[in-house]
């Protein structure tokens, strides 16, 4: 298998897509590594184009919200429990994912990750207090990379609506097309995922 060299970082790689990602009907010039970030670096530079070039990706986000609304009276009615018995392979299938997706951190550990956030919803600032009192529930342990690490290093205080909301996109594609996105609670979660979260680590 012939090599191919990254125009970037200059090092050399078996040329196929695990070290690449496909670009037209061949291969990027660059190394998945640089081409994360370049691709980071242009994001930060170019932050006004980024939004601009994600709307088609908010009507998609929204359109998801509607069908969820379409199907709001489905326990009332009774068509979720029907739905349910006549897909039992389903729903077993979508339990066993869940709980790969629960976070194991300790009481402890949940604590300070809420009092790190000021007891309020990492991404929209509510307080823990109005959580509570409209859903009736403590914050969500949300998984900032969905399919990220089940530890204190992934994981952010969240209310019922930006959880729902967030489900399984991308953090910042998500953050940064939200009218409540704060640049302040942006820095301070990416913080806190970088390097704040060891200090409270149990593990």
């Amino acid at each position: 298998m012939a090599n191919k060299k990254c125009t970037i970082c200059e090092n050399e790689f078996p040329s196929t897509e695990e070290y690449f990602y496909k670009n037209g009907n061949g291969l990027s010039p660059y190394c998945k590594e640089c081409s994360k970030e370049k691709a980071k670096k242009w994001k930060e530079s170019h932050l006004e184009e980024y939004l601009n070039s994600h709307r088609k990706s908010r009507k998609k986000t929204r359109l998801t919200i509607r069908e969820q609304r379409k199907y709001s009276d489905w326990r009332p009615s009774g068509k979720q429990l029907e739905w349910q018995r006549n897909n039992k392979d389903k729903l077993l299938e979508y339990r066993l994912t869940r709980n790969n997706k629960i976070h194991k951190i300790s009481k402890i550990e949940w604590e300070y990750c809420k009092k790190y956030f000021d007891y309020k919803c990492a991404y929209c600032g509510i307080s823990f207090e109005e959580n509570k009192s409209t859903y009736g529930q403590d914050f969500h342990k949300d998984h900032v990379i969905h399919d990220g690490s089940n530890d204190l290093s992934n994981c952010v205080p969240a209310c019922k609506r930006c959880n729902c909301s967030k489900w399984e996109y991308d953090f910042e594609s998500w953050y940064f097309e939200n009218d409540f996105y704060d640049e302040e609670k942006h820095n301070k979660i990416l913080k806190w995922l970088r390097e704040d979260y060891a200090k409270y680590s149990e593990q």
